[in-house]
């Protein structure tokens, strides 16, 4: 009898205890209700409240989307007339406690308990989704943060808040070693720049963002080191130094002693006016200056470090994946017809060019480039026109084929409907590298530049709150996808072979023909002399028929023209050759050329009077700049072995008189009525 009663007594105690159990779980799940329910009201009021005080903390996606999805899965489960399931598991292990339960809605029973008010459940669904709108319409009113994003590793303002109080602080001139005048204040997404009046002082922000990380002083103190040894190599006058800011936020001293709080680049100022953008629009940027720049270019690239060849792995995690993400991202924000055609033709372009692309790494065409290569970031100086503000932060945007770093150039001009500058910018940048191969990739890095100006359009139109600066960047957006499907349009090529004697004007009608047409040159007299190592303006000291110019060299260098043509004519691009094409059956090898790539093929008979053309050569011997070493022998040894347009070439030739001024829009209209006959 003992034993039954201990039994029981144990019996007992385990039913208390389970009870216990059971109602301290219930009281847990009630509290974690309690919980849910405060952060989704509160999320709401904190929301609200955090737009006009700038807490970031309400712009984090992970926050908001959670937020959203409280409300949403609230107003479904009203919509469907269920309970929640926390109020459900709660009751049940109430009733297996032995505890008071009830029936209904959490949000009703504590409403009627606490402030003795019933109202039926449709008044809830109304409230809930009323509530759920305004959560929803917060998304555009504080608008939240794309998910990757981050402006600090702890995704907190604060450092940047704090950097904002030392940037007011450094807007006040005792601050400064030297005379100050006219303080002003310019401000990128990624940093400071302080005019000053002789100097401006560049700071990066404290932020961190999925291409760079400026999160603490002593990264911030290596990309400013960085900044000035990659952009003194574009402007060695405008980059003078890093200079430390020391003292305190509210009272800096900037080059002062003591342990610096922030670091700027220290550059010598210029006005806005002179930057090339500026100039363009001013009327001020004119053919030499595209001459002189894509000379200066031409350099920085043949003295820039070459970059080890990456593997085929590396290779697509760094050229194949940002093109294909360009269209990937602006797939959400643009109609198919304005992507889809530039989606395939991306991945068609990249399948067919990728062992190219490869092969360009192993030749060493990818180099330390400046990154960053358009108008905004040229400026004409006393000593000439210098690239600026390149790529300091990300060795990936940095190290890469030097053609892409022209295409972003060209691209940039052709979008300002600048086809003139454009054309003479690249082909002089061509005559000064060689790299008239690289066209085949041209295409890729010119959409792929037109793409990321839209994709950035696209990512500012949705952070915007003012409805004019996000329907422009909508319009940019829109633009910058039609200036690359506009370079995707296919369109029949045309040959076109510049035939004349020496002094006839051939390179200097084909100089304004290049830009009218619009035309890729290839220049005999350049190549020649590349081809034997020699300048462009460097002579060869070779007699008529000899060296450079024997039999077997003349052969050899139309095989570099017909290599340099075929290229751009494959692009779609027209050509033009600059040579003489006084024999006939180097005439017959491009015109087959042509034929074979369902090009057209036109003879621009350049002629003036023997006279004239003796005149011109002895004027061009003293001009030591000109490629060409044609002289009164040459024109003789010409005159006598040349070969005379036959009637079949006759038939798609035109003939240009230059003893007088030529009308260069009359030629291109020629050559346009010659190609395409109504």
């Amino acid at each position: 009898m003992a034993i039954r009663r201990k039994i029981g007594l144990i019996g007992w105690v385990l039913r208390m205890e389970s009870g216990i159990l059971y109602l301290l779980a219930a009281d847990l799940l009630l509290f974690g209700h309690v919980l849910f329910v405060a952060f989704v009201v509160l999320g709401l009021a904190l929301i609200l409240i955090g737009k006009p005080l700038d807490w970031a903390w309400v712009r984090n996606p992970w926050f908001r989307f959670t937020h959203l999805a409280a409300i949403g899965v609230v107003v479904l489960q009203s919509w469907v007339g269920l309970i929640c399931p926390l109020t459900t598991w709660e009751m049940a292990l109430r009733q297996r406690a032995g505890d008071v339960v009830y029936s209904g809605s959490f949000i009703s029973h504590w409403l009627e308990s606490l402030l003795y008010f019933q109202a039926p459940a449709w008044v809830f669904t109304v409230c809930y989704t009323v509530f759920a709108t305004i959560v929803a319409a917060s998304w555009f009113w504080v608008r939240p943060r794309h998910f990757g994003r981050h402006l600090t590793p702890d995704d907190d303002l604060t450092a940047v808040r704090r950097e904002e109080k030392l940037i007011d602080s450094l807007l006040h001139e005792t601050v400064y070693p030297h005379p100050v005048d006219n303080i002003r204040l310019l401000e990128t997404h990624i940093s400071w720049v302080i005019l000053t009046g002789n100097f401006a002082y560049k700071i990066k922000k404290p932020i961190k963002l999925e291409f760079l990380d400026f999160s603490s002083l002593e990264l911030r103190k290596h990309f400013c080191d960085e900044e000035l040894r990659l952009n003194r190599r574009w402007a060695p006058e405008l980059y003078l130094d890093v200079v430390p800011v020391c003292g305190s936020f509210e009272e800096p001293n900037v080059g002062g002693t003591g342990p610096p709080i922030e670091y700027a680049v220290r550059m010598l100022q210029f006005p806005q006016s002179a930057q090339l953008d500026a100039q363009l629009d001013a009327g001020l940027l004119v053919d030499a200056d595209m001459l002189e720049l894509a000379e200066m270019i031409a350099t920085q690239h043949g003295l820039a470090a070459v970059c080890a060849a990456l593997g085929a792995e590396d290779a697509v995690t760094l050229v194949r994946h940002p093109m294909l993400e360009n269209i990937e991202h602006l797939k959400r924000h643009a109609s198919r017809d304005e992507i889809q055609g530039l989606s395939s033709w991306t991945s068609e372009n990249l399948q067919e060019l990728w062992i190219t692309l490869l092969q360009r790494q192993d030749d060493g065409f990818i180099r330390e480039c400046h990154g960053d290569l358009h108008l905004r970031n040229l400026v004409r100086l006393s000593s000439g026109i210098a690239a600026f503000d390149c790529v300091e932060f990300s060795e990936e945007l940095r190290d890469i084929d030097v053609i892409s770093d022209v295409a972003f150039l060209m691209m940039d001009l052709m979008a300002r409907e600048r086809q003139d500058l454009a054309y003479l910018f690249i082909n002089r940048y061509l005559e000064c590298t060689g790299d008239y191969a690289g066209m085949s990739v041209f295409g890729l890095y010119y959409v792929y530049h037109a793409m990321i100006r839209a994709k950035i359009a696209a990512i500012r139109s949705v952070e915007r709150t003012d409805e004019t600066d996000k329907q422009h960047d909508e319009e940019e957006r829109a633009y910058f996808c039609s200036v690359a499907r506009r370079w995707i349009v296919p369109q029949r090529p045309c040959l076109i072979a510049m035939h004349g004697f020496s002094g006839s004007g051939k390179t200097s009608l084909s100089q304004q023909l290049l830009s009218r047409l619009p035309a890729i040159r290839v220049r005999s007299d350049i190549e020649r002399k590349r081809r034997y190592g020699l300048g462009e303006a460097e002579g060869s000291g070779a007699a008529v028929g000899e060296g450079i110019y024997e039999s077997n060299a003349r052969t050899g260098i139309y095989d570099v023209l017909v290599s340099a043509a075929e290229v751009s004519l494959r692009l779609g691009q027209h050509v033009i050759v600059d040579a003489a094409f006084l024999d006939r059956e180097i005439r017959q090898r491009f015109r087959a050329l042509a034929q074979r790539l369902d090009a057209d093929f036109v003879i621009v008979d350049v002629r003036a009077e023997p006279d004239e053309l003796l005149r011109r050569v002895q004027l061009r011997k003293r001009d030591t700049s000109d490629a060409s070493e044609a002289d009164a022998n040459v024109l003789r040894f010409q005159y006598a072995n040349a070969n005379a347009l036959d009637a079949e070439e006759l038939a798609w030739t035109i003939a240009v008189t230059t003893d007088a001024d030529v009308d260069v829009d009359s030629v291109v209209q020629q050559i346009a009525a010659l190609v395409n006959p109504v």
